[in-house]
């Protein structure tokens, strides 16, 4: 049946007889609940996704007549599932749609696990357009740097922390919040834009930093940890910490806290 794909019904005694069914493990388990027969068939319900269905009996009894009407139910019952599995999504799209619709400072993307877009506000738009300009905010996919933010390990983790940060993004004086949480089989991008004081990593220089010393000790101060610092920067996580080291030296500090108190007393 997988071999085949076909996922027509097939029976037990299709392919064993009643006496060798006996002996086997599986079907010595199965006599235990009081089966002798089942009649399997296959739904064919996605690319990589089969429904495998099995009717029981105490006897062997099933006739061509009810392999018959297992195969004519087949494609009836792969159209009601797959039904089912498309409401589920309208409405948890819908859900999400209902608050961007009201929300006028976030922007909200709905995306499916290879990064196609199911719905994105006009806010999502915007902000897509302005820190991913090299990909028009209508197009069917995620622009590459904002998908490719994400962990393809956290798509498949079972128990995803909902709407935490994820990345952080800059342009023009402005970072952009990306968290994501899952429902169902989407992601959820939620996308929110703070202002930065452009003037504040330059007065950090003040304290005897270098340019990027001071923008790293900023974004440090920011509560921004190391990777998102590397990414915000466009550097490497290892400079960062080459950086924050020369930073800690030249603060007389020993630690992330207490170079942050510094600079947002300086600040």
């Amino acid at each position: 049946m997988l071999s085949s794909g076909k996922g027509d019904p097939q029976l037990i005694s299709d392919f064993c007889t009643e006496s060798d069914w006996k002996k086997h493990p599986f079907g010595r388990v199965l006599a235990r609940i009081g089966i002798r027969e089942n009649l399997i068939f296959c739904l064919h319900v996605g690319a990589e996704r089969l429904i495998f269905i099995a009717l029981n009996r105490r006897d062997r009894t099933f006739t061509e007549e009810d392999r018959a009407i297992a195969d004519f139910l087949r494609p009836h019952l792969t159209a009601a599932f797959q039904n089912a599995v498309e409401y589920t999504e309208r409405r948890a799209v819908s859900l999400v749609t209902s608050r961007s619709e009201m929300s006028q400072q976030e922007g909200i993307v709905v995306a499916n696990f290879n990064g196609g877009i199911r719905h994105c506000n006009l806010r999502a738009q915007h902000l897509i357009d302005r820190f991913f300009g090299t990909r028009s905010p209508n197009d069917e996919q995620l622009p590459d740097d904002l998908w490719k933010a994400f962990s393809p390990a956290e798509v498949q983790a079972p128990k995803a922390k909902p709407y935490r940060t994820r990345a952080t993004f800059q342009s023009e004086g402005s970072t952009l919040s990306v968290r994501s949480g899952k429902i169902d089989a989407h992601w959820v991008l939620i996308l929110k834009e703070a202002e930065t004081d452009e003037n504040a990593p330059s007065r950090l220089e003040a304290l005897g930093l270098s340019r990027r010393e001071a923008e790293v000790l900023h974004w440090l101060a920011e509560g921004k940890s190391n990777s998102q610092i590397a990414a915000i920067l466009g550097i490497s996580h290892r400079t960062v910490d080459k950086h924050l080291e020369a930073v800690f030296r030249t603060l007389g500090v020993s630690n992330r806290t207490e170079a942050a108190l510094v600079a947002r007393e300086f600040g």
